[in-house]
């Protein structure tokens, strides 16, 4: 299935620093961007207004199109209230008319020329459904996890498929 529309959803609570870098680095190549925001984290902490602040003017700067607010349910664990964050912003681009989606955190980084690649092959090559590996780093770029095993992240995929 090749890719007619794409949107990106963000995954938004804190670290929105990273934001401008990590939107402009691909923002030519997706057609739309939410930011999928909650006011109080999956254990009841509050969002810091900094990054609500930063939301909005990345908004107004036109990097972010749409800000969508997630209500969490705190009679659910953490893990599901985030599946439901997901598979919020799907059903959302999937009612924009978007065919793919990729739903990232604010700390994912994509590299512009990587990602134009990987859609010119989900393209080639109908893919409905990728899978990323990743390089997890902490504090800056010298500093990474190295893991007993390759991971991965799903990356873009169509607005079928969601998070269970």
């Amino acid at each position: 299935m090749a890719i007619k529309k794409l949107s990106l959803t963000i995954n938004a609570f804190d670290a929105s620093e990273l934001l401008d870098d990590l939107i402009s680095e691909i923002r030519d190549q997706v057609d739309h961007v939410a930011a999928i925001w909650q006011a109080k984290s999956y254990w009841g902490n509050p969002m810091d207004e900094v990054d609500m602040e930063e939301l909005h003017k990345l908004k107004k700067m036109g990097l972010i199109d749409e800000l969508i607010e997630f209500k969490p349910n705190f009679a659910k664990y953490s893990r599901e209230q985030e599946c439901d964050k997901r598979n919020m912003g799907i059903d959302l681009m999937k009612q924009n008319g978007s065919s793919h989606i990729l739903n990232i955190d604010a700390d994912e980084f994509y590299d512009a020329d990587q990602f134009r690649y990987a859609k010119y092959k989900i393209n080639k090559s109908g893919y409905n459904i990728t899978y990323w590996s990743y390089v997890n780093y902490y504090r800056d770029f010298e500093h990474y996890l190295v893991y007993p095993f390759r991971p991965f992240v799903q990356g873009i995929h169509s607005t079928y498929f969601k998070y269970q």
